[in-house]
């Protein structure tokens, strides 16, 4: 996925989403009229040496049917315009982009898994809360993940572009989002990206620093670069919240819990586990 810089020509949030919708819409348009025109050649039977009138005569390239009758397909007839649903009026630049999301119409990148669910609601005015702003951010880079996963590329496009329509995550939550989005990495990857820092990320502990600190462990071990990655920070907080959820994998305490009398090899080995559940670190 291209990522937006501030020194590109074509910053203005406002002009990237109507590129981006423009360019979502021309594929999709592209893909069905070529499906209508492959259904159409089919039920017309067609058939390149039928004859035609010939031209400078009226009806001159029509095939010619049964007693030299000029016919025309009923794949190709006209067919009346349907009139515009009285609920969707006709968009207008700096209206927020409408998204309608049919679960399983098949479409470029669709790998034919399970349907998957509607896009979050984004606001296009920051929530007066950093709590609120924040569960904005998350579920709009979950659900991305997801259709990405999923191989929805055009859904996760047009999403980007409501995405941009909100000014408040692209000026300060954009790389958060960039980040989540990273593909999973080597462990020698991410211990190295921890001496460059990047935006959206935070330098996590493979074993759990407070806990490790309660629990006796010195702090060149806490600290050690052999237990320091980079990762985003969405992921971040995701794996602290796993840390703490009762899980049935450790006996339905949490992993915290579980490991609250463990040395540090088995801390490793579950802090190492917790990155690869979360997408962060691969098997």
């Amino acid at each position: 996925m291209y990522r937006w810089r501030s020194n590109d020509p074509v910053f203005d949030p406002d002009l990237r989403e109507l590129l981006e919708i423009r360019a979502a819409l021309a594929e999709l348009s592209f893909l069905v009229k070529t499906l209508r025109l492959r259904e159409a050649v089919r039920k017309a039977n067609f058939n390149p040496h039928q004859p035609r009138v010939p031209r400078n005569n009226p009806g001159g390239g029509q095939w010619v049917g049964p007693g030299g009758i000029a016919v025309l397909p009923v794949a190709f007839r006209p067919r009346t315009r349907r009139p515009r649903s009285p609920q969707l009026p006709p968009w207008q630049e700096g209206d927020p982009p409408r998204i309608t999301i049919t679960p399983r119409v098949p479409e470029i990148g669709d790998n034919g898994g399970p349907p998957l669910e509607e896009p979050p609601p984004v606001p296009r005015a920051a929530p007066p809360s950093a709590q609120d702003r924040t569960q904005v951010v998350k579920r709009a880079a979950g659900w991305l993940l997801r259709a990405l996963r999923a191989g929805f590329s055009l859904r996760a496009r047009l999403f980007v572009g409501v995405l941009e329509g909100a000014k408040w995550i692209i000026d300060v939550y954009s790389p958060y989002i960039m980040a989540y989005l990273e593909p999973p990495k080597t462990l020698a990857e991410l211990q190295a990206a921890v001496k460059t820092p990047e935006a959206g990320t935070d330098v996590h502990h493979i074993v759990e620093q407070t806990a490790a600190a309660e629990a006796g462990f010195p702090p060149e071990m806490i600290e050690g670069p052999e237990n320091l990655v980079r990762i985003s920070r969405l992921k971040h907080w995701e794996i602290s919240g796993w840390y703490q959820r009762p899980n049935e994998e450790y006996g339905g305490l949490s992993p915290r819990g579980f490991l609250k009398d463990k040395n540090w090899a088995e801390r490793q080995r579950v802090g190492l586990e917790a990155l690869v559940k979360h997408g962060v670190l691969k098997p």
